[in-house]
């Protein structure tokens, strides 16, 4: 296996941006994943309030 050294350019809301600056790149990723688990739980909570909650069934 080759070790070496890797550019790696993201693109990222300002917001996730501006809240992991100065960090490494695991908390990066963790910011990453935290915010795109608050994006899912808003769609959901506002699909909920649109049709209503899953049942079992759909679960």
């Amino acid at each position: 296996m080759k070790y070496g050294t890797w550019k790696i350019i993201i693109t990222a809301p300002e917001e996730l941006v501006e809240s992991i600056e100065g960090r490494g790149v695991s908390s990066c990723t963790a910011a990453a994943r935290q915010d795109a688990t608050d994006r899912l739980r808003e769609l959901a909570e506002c699909l909920e309030e649109e049709h209503g909650a899953v049942t079992e069934d759909e679960q």
